[in-house]
């Protein structure tokens, strides 16, 4: 009876520490941040000071997160146009820390960014 007792406990435990793990959905919205960050910090040649100001940004122009699977299309219209507008406002501060060559190569990556997510999307619903 021990034995069993003592083997639930540690199933118990470890179940709990994998629901500790990782966070709901993914990286936090800091991670995620610092990843994109780092990101642009390569693809852009940024400067620790450009670096430090682009995470910032990310980090208080975070997304909401994703519409609720009970969101009406309503509801889910009016959070995709908040989300696109936030993300257009980023962008834009974004930009006004680069030099123009830098924005080039902005441009440049957010429009390939923009093609992955495109052909993500297709992949997926395509299953």
């Amino acid at each position: 009876m021990n034995y069993k007792n003592t083997l639930l406990t540690i199933a118990f435990i470890m179940a709990i520490e994998n629901l500790q793990a990782q966070p709901p959905g993914g990286k936090s919205p800091a991670e995620r941040a610092k990843t994109e960050a780092t990101a642009l910090k390569t693809e852009l040649s940024l400067t620790d000071e450009q670096y430090q100001k682009v995470y910032d940004i990310m980090t208080t122009h975070n997304p909401k997160g994703k519409p609720s699977q009970n969101a009406s299309e309503d509801e889910r219209e009016a959070m995709r146009t908040q989300m696109e507008a936030e993300r257009t406002e980023q962008e834009t501060k974004i930009k006004t820390l680069l030099t123009d060559a830098q924005k080039n190569k902005y441009d440049n990556y957010l429009a390939n960014r923009q093609k992955e997510m495109s052909n993500r999307r297709n992949t997926n619903h395509s299953k």
